[in-house]
């Protein structure tokens, strides 16, 4: 297949086909201005789920149960479920604001020379949003929602949101009990490289 698209690129090329080579990032700015906004959402809500089972994020996610009391500890799992909730809610909405923030206010990111502004808010935003393992992605999210926002696309606001969403869905039925979380492996290098 890699083959068949470079000899298609070379002989369109060699064509003197006037289209050139688009970028992953424009195809799927396309495919969201074209597209159905339930599935662009869908998308981003499963991004956000597939960081959830990421080497640094998953083995923490029992430990911060506990901190926060929910899981066994809880009670019930009504009181689990809502603890949860609320922890995974606080980290959806921190990533729908900052997103917002970031999208309406740097409509400039990637162009001309930095600034200490936008290099503070970045660092800000990778510092609350999981560290190191997950800002990568997550950046790169805000700043593609942004660049789709410049090109008038509002939908692009609520996509830092739904990727917290799909992060925060196992924290509510992890902390309510009702699922055992999968236990770390080899499998979770693979979701990583997804990435």
């Amino acid at each position: 297949v890699v083959v068949q698209l470079a000899a298609t690129t070379v002989a369109t090329a060699a064509a003197g086909a006037a289209e050139p080579m688009r970028s992953e990032q424009d195809l799927l700015a396309d495919k969201i201005r074209d597209g159905n906004l339930l599935a662009v959402l869908a998308t981003f809500f499963g991004f956000g789920l597939l960081l959830a089972f990421t080497p640094c994020v998953l083995p923490m996610i029992p430990i911060n149960l506990a901190i926060i009391g929910a899981g066994a500890q809880a009670g019930s799992r009504k009181r689990g479920f809502l603890l949860g909730l609320t922890y995974g809610g606080a980290m959806a909405f921190v990533y729908g604001v900052l997103g917002v923030i970031v999208v309406l206010t740097a409509s400039t990111f990637g162009t001309g020379r930095g600034t200490f502004l936008l290099a503070f808010t970045m660092g800000t935003v990778a510092a609350l949003l999981a560290g190191a393992c997950v800002a990568p992605v997550v950046i790169q999210v805000v700043l593609f929602a942004s660049n789709l926002y410049a090109t008038g696309t509002t939908i692009a606001l609520l996509l830092p949101f739904f990727l917290g969403i799909g992060m925060a869905i196992p924290w509510p039925i992890a902390g309510a009990g009702l699922a055992s979380l999968p236990k770390p492996g080899p499998w979770m290098v693979r979701v990583k490289q997804a990435f």
